[in-house]
């Protein structure tokens, strides 16, 4: 079993710290299987490279990210293309209100323009700020994304739960 880009770029007394079941989500998925989420009652393929598909009242949004360990840490590359990609800093509390949750923050900014990439200056680039956590009541996994922007406040909210598991890979796709 290969190590996720979480196992590869975050300490492992870090990763220790998870809630038990984020530590499953958040770990390798075992050759021959795969991880599934069902978001809103919508079963979606959940891997290290994702198409995660949003209910809102106005319709559905698809958001298709890749997350990757580089020398520079964990990186999500956003987009169909990647052309937008955040180096993501990962913290996990060990005491208080947020114990056992994940929370990622971005601490760089990338764009690719014509074939290369350039940094966004940190008094300009957007931060994006995930927190999952484990909902041990509920038996679901809570997921919280906050966008803001510098000297404009938050851009952009979505709060929501799903289930997951790992389950063999028979090779179909998602719904």
């Amino acid at each position: 079993m290969t190590r996720s880009p979480y196992e590869l770029t975050t300490p492992s007394a870090v990763l220790a710290r998870l809630h038990p079941r984020l530590r499953t989500y958040f770990g390798a998925v075992p050759v021959g299987h795969v991880g599934r989420g069902a978001v809103d009652g919508r079963e979606a393929r959940v891997a290290v490279r994702a198409h995660r598909t949003f209910r809102f009242r106005t319709g559905s949004r698809t958001m298709v990210d890749a997350i990757t360990a580089e020398p520079h840490g964990l990186v999500d590359h956003l987009g169909r293309r990647g052309r937008v990609s955040a180096l993501l800093r990962a913290e996990v509390d060990a005491d208080g209100p947020d114990a056992g949750a994940l929370r990622l923050v971005s601490t760089r900014v990338t764009v690719r323009v014509l074939g290369r990439a350039r940094s966004l200056p940190v008094v300009a680039a957007p931060r994006v700020t995930l927190v999952e956590r484990f909902d041990d009541d509920a038996d679901v996994q809570r997921v919280s994304l906050r966008l803001s922007a510098p000297l404009v406040g938050t851009l952009y909210r979505y709060e929501g739960s799903f289930r997951y598991r790992i389950q063999p890979d028979t090779g179909q796709g998602t719904r």
